[in-house]
């Protein structure tokens, strides 16, 4: 008889000693989880085979939304800079030919092929102002006129070129600057009833005819004002480039 069955028929040794019952449930439950080596390797590999498994699917899904990315990317750049583009040089190409040979181009500069179709972007000069724009209504001694130039003067780069869009509707000027403006930029003064405050007044513009409607505002600082105000109100309207 084994010491097990021993212990199992006989509880009566409980009483005498219980450090023999405590044994017994030790050994108990050792045998309870006990695992053969056979059973223990058939679950690492099947772990080990379920994490595999696993890692390959994420590794598929991975590739299969790499390579979506990629064609995305691909047909992104295509259409922008690609295919499109190709089209839209051959179609400039085939129309500038019909009017001079393109190949005549080569004796430009890049920057030199720029200005001349899209136009130049540079500060305007006080001598430009002075010699090519059309005064009507106003003449040179007119204060309104010296606010107007120095207005001009003191604007940036970028508010010159808003200005530019806002009386032309381009934001560049052509090769040549003002001078080769057609029609020439032209300043108008229009004058209300005397009814109205005229400081209130905003200029208006003929793009068509590069014409500039000025108020005759009281001093620069409200023509300065009205001016930009009319510029930022005009960002909704057409424009040419």
């Amino acid at each position: 008889m084994s010491y097990l069955d021993y212990s199992q028929n006989h509880s009566e040794l409980d009483d005498f000693s219980p450090c023999i019952n405590n044994k017994q449930n030790q050994v108990n439950k050792l045998f309870s989880t006990y695992q053969s080596p056979q059973t223990v390797c058939n679950q690492l590999i099947s772990n080990i085979r379920s994490q595999e498994q696993e890692q390959e699917h994420v590794f598929l899904d991975n590739f299969e939304q790499a390579a979506k990315e990629e064609n995305f990317r691909n047909f992104v750049i295509d259409k922008t800079i690609g295919e499109n583009i190709q089209n839209c040089c051959k179609s400039f190409r085939d129309g500038f030919s019909t009017v001079i040979n393109f190949t005549l181009t080569d004796i430009f500069t890049s920057k030199e092929l720029i200005d001349i179709i899209g136009g130049i972007s540079k500060p305007i000069t006080k001598e430009e102002m002075q010699n090519f724009i059309d005064l009507n209504g106003y003449n040179s001694n007119d204060e309104q006129v010296s606010y107007f130039f120095d207005t001009i003067l003191e604007m940036t780069p970028k508010e010159q070129q808003k200005f530019l869009r806002y009386v032309t509707a381009s934001q560049a000027l052509p090769a040549g600057g003002l001078k080769e403006l057609q029609p020439h930029l032209t300043l108008t003064r229009i004058d209300f009833d005397n009814s109205i405050n005229i400081d209130l007044a905003y200029p208006t513009v003929s793009t068509c005819s590069n014409m500039v409607k000025l108020p005759p505002f009281s001093s620069k600082e409200v023509l300065q004002t009205q001016l930009k105000k009319a510029i930022e109100f005009s960002g909704l309207t057409f424009q040419l480039g």
